[in-house]
């Protein structure tokens, strides 16, 4: 009697061997942070009231009667703009100054009209090209318009006349983010930081822009600043969590998830990145927590990465683990999954039948998966499984044959076939399949079990 095995891995969690870690990331954690512009916030609407100030020497001129006119109704201009804007708009004409046009403009923007404010901007500047207040709010009214371009145009023009203030420069930086000018964006917002190097919201594109241009340590350095300004901002975590994985710094990203979720947040994304690293830490029962914790909340494709890190759990032999997961997904999964998540929860299903003894249950499942997709080798192998514990040596052989043909899955399918040949001392079977693995890679143990298989055959040979 020979005895000669071939080694083999348990074949539960075969297709899984070398998957350590659950890919994170490729979700977003959250709806991408932009670069801000609030051109309706209080110290905004402060700022631009101080666009009604006295005009300068190189700024249109106005008559005697004019400057009572608009003397007349500065009262009306903070508390009562509509008022304001009837009494001064009958006394323009095509003859009045351009200033009584651009103070009708900043009073349509100051109501939230920005599209009559164009207009009277418009009018302005047809009358004095050169008026650079009128550049200047025109940009505004159409950067709130989302007219970007035309809107940087006029912004642009005004810098030309000499305007430069920090709002100025983190409008225009806005305008090229825009259309992904990620330089241009970087330098305009440095020179609106060198007037307020402490505003969070020029900071914030300042690290949206670099990190763009691939500066990645740069970025994730002014991140630091922003949560330093403002550690609740869950924002700044995520957004630098995401460039920790970028550079696989996995710990790193981890501890901002972490802080993140701890300071409020909530979405399911973030929380699927933050269980998958937990996992990929061997901590898989924190994982669990908190995968259970959003199940309710799931999308398709979070799905596809929870049952994934479902998949890693029971490949692990971590039983009690995936089992509570397991269950808690049972309860919450939809009505109706499309067609890859419900092959994938049947099949892990399956398996857990297959850990349960339940091999009838799983048998069902597994040839209904392998009718559905003959190319599916994960089923083929949990199949092989279970008509092998139900006494179907012949049906599990044959599923087995089936696999190996399968380039995915031929490896590991050669191996059991080997070891079944070797269990019947059909040495010859076990040396064909055996060469044909050894095809696939060569392999010490696989050379090694051929030349005792080439002596036990050659003794088998027939003597002259």
């Amino acid at each position: 009697m020979h005895s000669l095995r071939f080694t083999i891995y348990c074949t539960w969690g075969i297709w899984l061997l070398g998957l350590v870690l659950l890919e994170v990331g490729l979700v977003r954690t959250r709806a991408q942070i932009q670069p801000r512009v609030d051109l309706t916030s209080v110290e905004f609407r402060n700022r631009f009231l101080g666009t009604y100030g006295t005009l300068g020497e190189f700024e249109p001129k106005i008559t005697q009667e004019e400057s009572k006119l608009l003397t007349s109704i500065l009262e009306d201009i903070t508390n009562h703009p509509n008022q304001a804007y009837s009494k001064l708009s009958s006394s323009v004409t095509s003859h009045s100054s351009a200033a009584l046009d651009y103070v009708l403009g900043n009073l349509k923007f100051q109501l939230s009209d920005e599209q009559a404010a164009v207009g009277h901007y418009q009018s302005a500047l047809d009358k004095f090209p050169d008026f650079r207040r009128a550049q200047q709010n025109l940009g505004y009214a159409l950067v709130q318009q989302d007219q970007f371009k035309e809107g940087r145009k006029h912004l642009l023009r005004a810098v030309e006349l000499g305007a430069m203030s920090g709002e100025l420069m983190g409008v225009i930086a806005f305008t090229h983010w825009q259309d992904s000018q990620y330089a241009a964006t970087e330098a305009a917002y440095r020179q609106a930081l060198l007037f307020d190097a402490r505003r969070s919201d020029w900071k914030l594109g300042l690290a949206l822009s670099v990190t763009q241009q691939g500066r990645d340590s740069e970025a994730i350095a002014i991140y630091d600043e922003l949560i330093t300004l403002d550690s609740q901002n869950t924002d700044y975590w995520l957004a630098q969590a995401d460039i920790f994985l970028k550079q696989n710094n996995e710990e790193a990203a981890l501890s901002n998830y972490e802080m993140a979720r701890r300071l409020g947040a909530s979405n399911p994304s973030m929380l699927v990145n933050l269980a998958s690293l937990y996992l990929n830490q061997g901590l898989t029962k924190r994982a669990v927590d908190i995968f259970t914790s959003i199940t309710p909340k799931l999308d398709n494709p979070l799905w596809n990465r929870t049952l994934n890190a479902l998949e890693i759990i029971m490949s692990q032999d971590q039983w009690e683990s995936a089992e509570v997961l397991w269950v808690r997904l049972d309860q919450v999964k939809p009505a109706e999954f499309p067609q890859n998540l419900h092959h994938h929860w049947n099949r892990l299903s399956a398996w857990r039948a297959l850990k349960k003894e339940s091999f009838e249950r799983a048998t069902i499942l597994l040839k209904d998966l392998v009718k559905i997709n003959p190319l599916d080798g994960r089923s083929m192998l949990l199949l092989a499984d279970a008509l092998e514990k139900q006494g179907k040596k012949r049906e599990s052989i044959q599923i087995l044959e089936r696999a190996s043909r399968l380039d995915d899955y031929r490896g590991q399918a050669l191996r059991r076939l080997v070891n079944d040949a070797l269990s019947k001392e059909n040495f010859e079977k076990a040396y064909q399949n055996l060469s044909l693995l050894q095809d696939e890679g060569f392999d010490l143990e696989i050379a090694e079990t051929l030349r005792q298989l080439e002596r036990i055959l050659s003794t088998k040979q027939p003597k002259n």
